[in-house]
């Protein structure tokens, strides 16, 4: 039995060890995974369209707000 015990413990340490190496690995993978996403998103023209949309919204917004005062100059003139 102590020695299913002991092997076993050490086991479970070389587990701990395994698991914490490849935690290590990975964070250090990060960094270069974003820049292939980004290039993926980039040759994809993702990219491309998420600043189209960005831009009609922008745009929306932009005529929205100048409709808005172009109605409370109506409303002023007509208090006059």
């Amino acid at each position: 039995m102590g020695k299913i015990a002991g092997l076993c413990k050490r086991l479970g340490v070389f587990a701990f060890a395994l698991c914490l190496l490849a935690a290590v690995a990975g964070c250090e993978g990060t960094e270069t995974r974003e820049q292939v996403d980004d290039t993926v998103e980039e040759l994809a023209g993702k990219k491309n369209v998420d600043h189209m949309h960005d831009m009609e919204d922008k745009i929306d917004r932009f005529e929205k707000d100048q409709a808005r005062k172009y109605e409370e100059l109506e409303n002023a003139d007509e208090e006059k």
